[in-house]
């Protein structure tokens, strides 16, 4: 069924009808030629103090509707804002981590001496509706959008047989599941050729990490980590460095981010909506002023 804006007077029906105590919502919007969802969503939306009025409920849509048009100028009309998004998203951060990091810490864009505050439904809104050329890089199969004939092709990857993030079942992105892990190497540490390699579980975020002798034995570093908690290793991410080429001996389901997407550079919510990378760095960087000191 096309989907309809309601008029003043599909209101004014619908008010009548609700009033009349024999109509089912099915009955409802057969008569009015609407969906059933719809009908329901207009009264959910539109009543005011559990009532639905039709001059009310006309009142409250239209300022909806101004307020959410002004909403989108937020970012179309800031150029700080909209490069933010632009450079960011290509990195595949999601909206959700656009607007944490932005309220937290890139709050730069500013509208008549006031900061500009944004939230990940106003993103999606400026993706669909005004940038649908970057709803390529949104990571759920969910979120995405057709993408234009004539799109870049991402480069090959020397990685066997990869399993794109992009099919990691929704449960597992939404944390909703146990067993399922993220790897990543977290740098080396400056005077030491030792590499540190990290695991977190998603859901628990419990923390495993280690340190190799180097990037070539970072599969082993996972297979050890791994093993004591076997029982609870259902699936693992990784990103496409070459470190992790024989991750197949794990023996596990593996999905891999896209090309150049690390799992350290996108903000986390559970870190205030910094990066692993800047915490580790901050905080690594605090341990060695420590030994610094105590030296």
């Amino acid at each position: 069924m096309k989907y309809t804006h309601f008029t003043k007077d599909l209101r004014n029906e619908l008010a009548i009808l609700l009033k009349r105590d024999k109509y089912e919502l099915q009955e409802i919007a057969d008569i009015l030629g609407k969906d059933p969802s719809s009908i329901g969503r207009e009264i959910k939306r539109n009543s005011v103090n559990g009532e639905y009025d039709p001059k009310k409920a006309h009142h409250k849509a239209y300022v909806k509707r101004k307020y959410s048009k002004f909403q989108g100028m937020k970012i179309s009309s800031n150029n700080n804002l909209e490069k933010y998004i632009e450079d960011n998203i290509q990195e595949y951060w999601s909206p959700e981590e656009l607007a944490g990091r932005w309220s937290t810490k890139d709050k730069i864009a500013e509208s008549n001496g006031e900061t500009v505050t944004i939230t990940h439904p106003l993103i999606y809104k400026y993706l669909y509706k005004r940038r649908p050329d970057l709803c390529q890089y949104l990571r759920s199969k969910q979120e995405k959008v057709k993408k234009r004939k004539g799109s870049k092709k991402t480069k090959k990857s020397i990685i066997p047989n990869i399993i794109s993030i992009h099919v990691r079942p929704e449960k597992v992105n939404q944390r909703k599941s146990f067993g399922h892990w993220e790897g990543d190497t977290l740098g080396r540490i400056k005077t030491d050729k030792d590499v540190i390699a990290g695991l977190v579980e998603r859901q628990s975020r419990y923390l495993l990490i280690d340190k190799l002798p180097g990037l070539k034995h970072t599969v082993d570093g996972f297979n050890d980590l791994l093993n004591p908690h076997h029982d609870a290793f259902c699936t693992l991410t990784l990103d496409r460095g070459v470190e992790n080429i024989r991750y197949e001996e794990l023996g596990k389901p593996t999905y891999f981010c896209d090309l150049y997407s690390s799992l350290n550079n996108r903000p986390m919510k559970c870190l205030n909506w910094n990066t692993p990378k800047e915490v580790f760095e901050e905080l690594i960087s605090v341990k060695r002023a420590k030994i610094k000191h105590t030296n």
